[in-house]
């Protein structure tokens, strides 16, 4: 990678219509570039990176319900 930003930033922008994750430039080119280093696009590796965390916390609700409602 060519770029080492020394900082990131991202940030929540609420609407009436949603709630959007901003990438500001050299943040996204940043993604990007390590996207690339992986033979993947940015955009596909965020997408895995949120399907990963909500399936960690769908599993960790799964084994904290059974732990405290037994399991079966």
């Amino acid at each position: 990678m060519n770029m080492q930003p020394s900082k990131l930033s991202l940030e929540w922008i609420e609407s009436p219509d949603g709630i959007a994750l901003f990438f500001e430039k050299r943040t996204w080119k940043f993604f990007q570039e390590v996207a690339n280093g992986e033979e993947q696009s940015a955009k596909h590796m965020i997408t895995r990176a949120v399907v990963g965390c909500l399936g960690s916390i769908r599993e960790d609700n799964m084994v904290l319900n059974q732990i405290l409602h037994g399991s079966g």
